[in-house]
């Protein structure tokens, strides 16, 4: 896919980001793929996720070994990594897929899914259009938000996780602020669910909330409302 000067003007991009633009490809057009990774090396987080939600995804998948930079990485497909993921901000257009584990120092969003056989790791949140899926831990700093989250051990959040569906872990479920899920949330066997850790308590009423329709395991910690 190529994107062209007169398209960044249809989408109303600003004329830092056009002059930016022609001065890394003078001839007005370029492919997007090296838009973006022209972008992520110059750490300007902000202008490709401006572009991706612009120019939205491709088909296009990349399969490689190992990621492990200290920039960022944005893919407007998807990506399938044999190994590991390491960078500092993770963005995809399809969905992400890693043998071992996805670790971000910021965020990891991606239009379709994420799975992992080991961690899913952020500093900040991690959001997927579709499941997010791991072999060991989900963990953020933030919140966490998918269709369905599946850990085989524990699932963690700073804030919220909401999930369209289930939430399953295999261990327990933790979240700073409330845990909302449109079906059901399972934990382990003596595990517990947690919502509200991170809140004092004249905001535990209101905000440290368990929804669900069903659920299989013991409320530790905040509210449970069930959801008809």
């Amino acid at each position: 896919m190529k994107i062209t000067s007169k398209m960044l003007n249809v989408w109303g991009a600003c004329s830092d980001g056009i002059d930016l633009f022609l001065k890394h490809f003078p001839i007005g057009e370029a492919d997007y793929q090296d838009m973006l990774d022209a972008l992520a090396e110059a750490d300007m987080y902000s202008n490709a996720h401006w572009l991706m939600n612009h120019a939205g995804p491709t088909k296009e998948v990349r399969e490689v070994d190992e990621i492990n930079t200290e920039n960022h990485v944005f893919f407007a497909g998807s990506l399938v990594v044999k190994r590991g993921i390491n960078a500092k901000d993770i963005r995809a257009g399809g969905e992400i897929k890693a043998g071992w584990g996805i670790v971000a120092d910021w965020d990891i969003k991606v239009c379709l899914g994420i799975k992992a056989g080991h961690n899913i790791v952020a500093g900040r949140g991690i959001k997927a259009g579709w499941d997010i899926v791991a072999g060991h831990e989900i963990k953020a700093d933030n919140g966490i938000n998918a269709k369905n989250i599946v850990a085989g051990e524990g699932i963690k959040a700073g804030e919220d996780i909401v999930a369209g569906h289930d939430i399953v872990a295999g261990k327990g479920v933790v979240a700073g602020r409330g845990i909302v899920a449109g079906s059901s949330i399972r934990c382990g066997i003596d595990w517990g669910i947690y919502a509200g850790v991170e809140l004092n308590l004249s905001r535990q009423r209101s905000y440290g909330i368990v929804h669900a329709k069903e659920l299989s395991g013991k409320v530790m910690y905040g509210l449970f409302e069930k959801v008809e």
